[in-house]
């Protein structure tokens, strides 16, 4: 049996190369064991489902306690807005608000672009033709242009910004889709499986789904952050949530006229953006890791 010598250990010592790598073993049962990926999102849900009975209403104005600094500066929690607002409280809330408009979004562009990039990818021919057809054409017009066309046609509200997103996001999943479900039809076991006789419906159900279905969900995790970015960009720019809602985007365009003596709104609602972005990011990360056969054995901490 072959051998390598370490150097690090004592001399005539030698290491069975066709021994597994113990400490990968560790990793991977840390990394399963204690999932740190999902901390960041599991304290966000807490707070989104804890917080909003034990703080002060959203909507509540106190002019006298008007851009009130935040703990530190002079004043306690995250402060106030312009209206005399909490602002800990508008965040969280808002939080809960976008995060439930980008799981609708995702969801609803997940479903389109999975069927739209299965059949493409299964089917071949026209199904194929039709879809590369559709992507280029969605990808053809810039996003905020489409948005302008959406909010200018039906208005602006939450439904106009839902279909907006959909229409727009299901490309991503159909391309990813597209390419997988390509991939393997044209394995040879599903080659032969066709061969015997076995049906589309059967080789979809037996070989696609079970192939498809880990990066289906890491893509759907990731996006559920995408839509949100998205989703806080149309409503600061004036075409997305209507001003009623309260939303991340929402309390950032609030506070885009009070950054000399109120900089703490925007800044905070950056911030919890960029915070719900990465914890959505990182569970999906961890997520790819677990549900992917080929990353089993290689679980980095």
């Amino acid at each position: 049996m072959m051998t390598l010598s370490s150097h690090s250990s004592s001399p005539g010592v030698s290491r069975d190369i066709t021994q597994p790598d113990r400490r990968e073993d560790r990793r991977a049962l840390v990394n399963v064991v204690i999932p740190w990926r999902l901390v960041p999102l599991v304290l966000l849900l807490t707070a989104v489902s804890v917080l909003p009975a034990i703080l002060s209403s959203p909507t509540t104005q106190s002019l006298a306690d008007r851009l009130t600094p935040p703990f530190g500066f002079g004043g306690t929690g995250l402060g106030t807005d312009g209206l005399g607002r909490d602002l800990l409280a508008r965040i969280i809330t808002g939080t809960r608000n976008s995060l439930a408009i980008s799981i609708v979004a995702a969801t609803g562009a997940s479903l389109l672009g999975i069927t739209a990039g299965v059949l493409a990818g299964m089917l071949g021919g026209w199904a194929d033709r039709i879809v590369e057809l559709l992507v280029e054409s969605v990808l053809a017009i810039p996003f905020i242009t489409v948005g302008l066309m959406v909010t200018a046609t039906i208005g602006q509200s939450t439904t106009s910004m839902l279909l907006l997103l959909i229409g727009t996001g299901w490309i991503t999943h159909a391309q990813i889709l597209r390419a997988q479900a390509r991939m393997v039809s044209q394995a040879e076991y599903v080659i032969a499986a066709s061969a015997m006789g076995a049906s589309k419906a059967h080789i979809a159900r037996r070989h696609l789904v079970p192939n498809l279905l880990p990066i289906s969900i890491v893509v759907y995790f990731q996006q559920i952050g995408s839509m949100l970015l998205w989703s806080a960009s149309l409503t600061w720019l004036g075409i997305g949530a209507p001003i009623e809602q309260i939303s991340l985007g929402g309390i950032v365009r609030d506070g885009q006229d009070l950054l000399y003596n109120g900089w703490w709104v925007s800044l905070f609602a950056g911030l919890a953006i960029i915070y719900v972005v990465t914890s959505l990011n990182l569970a999906a990360d961890w997520l790819r890791i677990v549900i992917d056969p080929v990353q089993k054995g290689h679980r980095p901490l």
